[in-house]
């Protein structure tokens, strides 16, 4: 016979929604397996055939200025007196990162560029013609560079250094390259914009977020995409599964033992009252005590029961955490290649 406490927990579980959610689970995961594969490839094309053209921020275009794999190239005016070390708080493990505003390349900014291209010859002379020129020195940053380092590392990067190229001084800053992946760098855009704004500088709402690769494009794109996410979906699933399983079992051997008839036991003493139960004589006190002792002395429920049945609240509460966590970052996978797609057709309409 079942401990009572088992039997209580089986009946409390229905093995039906385990299924459908552990099929849930599954077709995320090969939604995320592909997204993954997917990824790959792009990280081997853009490998392949290099970074995509270089573009000035104030023009760039997510249609034809991004590569595969989300790579860019873009040229702009970094602050480099504005950056700032951000801690994002309140998720586990904390995040850190380095951010810096962008802005549009100004008329300074493109002839520190052109220059250099023409030679060093003709800097002075077209850095000279622009400078005279009044250029708006409020324009809000258009861009952010984002550079996530590691919580426990106590060296801060010194921002100038994550760049490719420095060119020299432009209107809002320093004239720079940054080649990188555009990416979304969820809830520090908004601490980001409330740091800017109090040392004075707007962000823009649709600005571009840019990874510096920091001189590590090989090794950022040749390393192999984590495929945590669809394991872990892929693991919780068969959990259900075989959760499931095992509770459809016991309960029916359950239902089995309850609809088992009882027995009667028809060797009952003889006379008046085994006829007329209710004539039965009261026990006397000597039988009370003896059947008290007797009750005492069985033994209790089996502590391996209890055991049991923490051990399967625990194992419950640890398949809903793994089903909360991977279906978290399933739908953050989705959303973001998604969304991705969905700018680039954006800019292809327009």
């Amino acid at each position: 016979m079942l401990p009572r406490t088992l039997v209580k927990i089986l009946r409390m579980i229905d093995p039906k929604p385990l299924v459908f959610v552990a099929a849930l689970l599954a077709a995320v995961g090969l939604v995320a397996g592909y997204i993954e594969v997917h990824e790959q490839a792009d990280r081997t094309l853009a490998l392949r055939q290099g970074p995509p053209p270089k573009a000035a921020l104030q023009n760039f275009n997510m249609l034809t200025h991004v590569g595969p794999a989300d790579e860019v190239f873009v040229q702009a005016e970094a602050d480099f007196s504005r950056a700032t070390v951000l801690t994002l708080r309140g998720i586990n493990p904390v995040e850190r990162a380095v951010v810096v505003p962008l802005f549009g390349l100004s008329d300074r900014g493109e002839a520190q560029i052109h220059s250099r291209e023409a030679g060093a010859g003709a800097l002075t002379a077209q850095v000279a013609r622009r400078t005279g020129v009044q250029e708006d020195v409020e324009r809000p940053a258009i861009g952010l560079m984002f550079y996530p380092i590691d919580v426990g590392d106590t060296r801060v990067p010194d921002a100038a250094h994550l760049v490719d190229a420095v060119f020299g001084p432009g209107t809002r800053g320093t004239v720079v390259e940054i080649n990188g992946l555009h990416v979304d760098p969820g809830d520090f855009t908004l601490m980001a914009d409330g740091a800017f704004s109090v040392m004075g500088v707007e962000l823009s709402a649709d600005n571009l977020a840019v990874r510096p690769f920091a001189g590590e494009r090989l090794a950022i794109l040749g390393a192999a995409p984590s495929s945590e996410t669809h394991r872990a979906l892929f693991l919780t699933a068969m959990a259900l599964v075989a959760i499931s399983a095992l509770v459809s079992i016991a309960r029916g051997r359950l239902e089995e033992a309850e609809a088992e008839p009882a027995v009667e036991d028809d060797q009952g003493p003889e006379g008046p009252t085994a006829a007329h139960p209710k004539f039965a004589p009261l026990p006397s006190q000597r039988e009370i005590i003896e059947a008290e002792r007797a009750r005492e002395s069985e033994p209790a429920e089996p502590h391996w029961a209890l055991i049991a049945a923490r051990a399967t609240l625990r194992g419950t509460l640890a398949v809903v955490q793994m089903l909360g966590a991977g279906l978290a970052a399933g739908i953050a996978g989705l959303a973001r290649h998604f969304r991705s797609r969905l700018a680039r057709r954006e800019d292809e309409a327009l």
